[in-house]
């Protein structure tokens, strides 16, 4: 009897073995077919990729690269408008100014009745007083004919092209 159990467990058991194999055996064949496909759909997904990647590049060298330089010389004019438009408001400044001064008869050591802005002697900071007394000659042959060439008073200084009244304490009688 003990015989008989035994054999019927290891018939049992080589039957489930039998089972298992076949079951494996199917699982194996499912994964080998799975590898193609995948194997297939990596090469067809690389050759996508690699259209993509050509696509990308030729539109870039057609029609980006173009832009780009478009882009780039507009913004280069725009820059340089912006500076000319910048310039417009402070010759404006400067003439009024200019009038300023001719109108209140620009009196070495007076005080002009509103001060004039840093901006508008740039490099003039280190002017010093000087006795020359004649014409601004570096600029005159620039201007026309028709224009009166100003004289320096006494005691103004000359710094690059433009007259500039010395500093003063005292006031404006």
């Amino acid at each position: 009897m003990e015989t008989t159990a035994l054999h019927q467990a290891v018939t049992a058991e080589s039957t489930n073995t039998r089972t298992l194999l076949a079951d494996l055996l199917v699982t194996i064949d499912d994964l080998r077919s799975q590898r193609e496909y995948v194997a297939e759909d990596q090469a067809v997904q690389a050759a996508v990729a690699e259209h993509a990647d050509a696509e990308i590049t030729r539109i870039e060298r057609e029609d980006l690269n173009p832009l780009q330089d478009e882009v780039a010389e507009v913004m280069a004019t725009r820059s340089r408008l912006e500076n000319e438009l910048g310039l417009h408001p402070r010759i404006e400044e400067l003439k009024d100014i200019g009038a300023q001064l001719v109108s209140e008869e620009a009196q070495p050591g007076g005080q002009p009745s509103r001060g004039i802005p840093p901006a508008t002697l740039t490099g003039c900071a280190t002017a010093r007083p000087s006795t020359f007394t004649g014409s601004c000659s570096a600029s005159s042959a620039a201007k026309p004919s028709s224009w009166r060439t100003p004289t320096r008073p006494t005691g103004w200084t000359s710094v690059s092209r433009c007259c500039v009244r010395p500093a003063s304490s005292s006031t404006r009688s």
